[in-house]
């Protein structure tokens, strides 16, 4: 049997039922430089898929598009996490995708090789999260974090087809997210005047930036003569976006820089060391903050939702708001037109910055006033 294997064409496949259940298709590819056989496998559930999916791995081949073997996912995710996330996302994101992965799917899946995945596998894993207890919005990040990870593995010829496109996360109650009015957040900032960390808030509240953003933000990336800051990782101008700065955030990020001086780090918001602020210490001083003040007791990210409510509040349109926000229905139209500076997000800013502030009163040196006007 063996001598007759031996002499099959290369090209070819052949197809076996497995102890599981499933079917498994093995393509001979031929004999690589080493001298040893090349083979590539597939699977299926039924004896008509596992056909269709050969045939389609018989053309991939023709075509020099398949590879000797797949890896298994805990080898293929940790070289994702590693190669491709760490270096297309802020810090804080890729840690949070190497989180959600670590303890969530490699555990349950790791072992698997990654062709051998399927959509059915992924189901089972978003239904057992669930049982465990896990919000339905985590389950849905963990499944964009694989479906973006698996996405990578169909683009590098590593799999034919993304099985996270035929599994389906559970949905999520929309839910109405707690804001402040604008009166409160004029109050809120009036009072944390001179506060160490005020520029933060004003960030939170005219920009509508994430926290993790906030904290992640380099001296580096705030242009004070374009009135802006810079997200995402010079090295990739698909994760760059540009966000415009009102007047009187402007002007406390400059007193905040001028009394810095520059961090070892270069973080706006550093500890002694130098070090990014985390967000559990930051966390603990905004509630102190908000409960001395007496303010509703929102969560930071809430202001986010604040800044979003107000420009609506204000006229603007929901394509304004998103493309301040950075959401992904216009990420990409906002990476390819960044250099222009649209005009309505930056009256969207200055019309936040114009709500919670009253006429400004400074006191410059005439270098600073230089450095601004440039």
């Amino acid at each position: 049997m063996a001598a007759e294997q031996e002499r099959r064409p290369h090209g070819t496949g052949t197809i076996r039922l497995r102890p599981d259940g499933r079917y498994e298709a093995t393509l001979r590819l031929g004999r690589g430089p080493d001298g040893r056989l090349r083979r590539r496998s597939v699977y299926g559930k039924t004896e008509a898929e596992i056909k269709r999916r050969l045939r389609e791995l018989t053309r991939a081949a023709a075509r020099g598009e398949v590879r000797e073997q797949a890896p298994r996912v805990d080898d293929y995710l940790r070289f994702w996490l590693r190669d491709v996330a760490a270096v297309k996302t802020l810090p804080y994101v890729a840690k949070q995708y190497a989180g959600a992965l670590e303890a969530h799917v490699i555990p349950a899946l790791g072992r698997l090789r990654l062709d051998a995945l399927t959509p059915v596998q992924l189901q089972q894993l978003y239904a057992e999260l669930g049982r465990r207890g896990l919000a339905a919005s985590y389950v849905r990040h963990i499944h964009g974090v694989l479906h973006a990870a698996l996405r990578y593995a169909v683009d590098a010829d590593l799999l034919l087809r993304n099985p996270a496109d035929r599994a389906r996360p559970p949905s999520v109650k929309v839910v109405a997210h707690p804001t402040w009015t604008g009166a409160e957040a004029r109050r809120f900032l009036a009072a944390i005047t001179g506060d160490g960390e005020e520029p933060a808030y004003w960030l939170a509240l005219t920009t509508g930036l994430r926290v993790g953003e906030i904290l992640g933000l380099r001296w580096e990336a705030v242009d004070f003569a374009r009135s802006a800051i810079q997200l995402g990782r010079a090295k990739t101008p698909a994760g760059r976006r540009w966000v415009p700065i009102c007047p009187p955030l402007r002007l406390r990020l400059w007193e905040r820089h001028r009394a810095q001086g520059q961090p070892a780090e270069g973080y706006v918001f550093a500890t002694r060391t130098g070090k990014a602020l985390s967000k559990t210490a930051f966390g603990r001083r905004w509630r102190r903050l908000r409960d001395a003040h007496g303010m509703r007791p929102v969560v930071f990210h809430d202001l986010r939702h604040t800044a979003a409510s107000l420009l609506i509040e204000l006229g603007f349109s929901l394509q304004v708001v998103q493309a301040l926000l950075g959401h992904s229905s216009v990420r990409i139209t906002g990476d390819v037109y960044a250099h222009l500076w649209p005009t309505a997000t930056r009256e969207a800013v200055e019309a936040l910055g114009d709500l919670f502030s009253g006429p400004l009163t400074v006191t410059m040196t005439v270098k600073d006033a230089e450095i601004l006007s440039r």
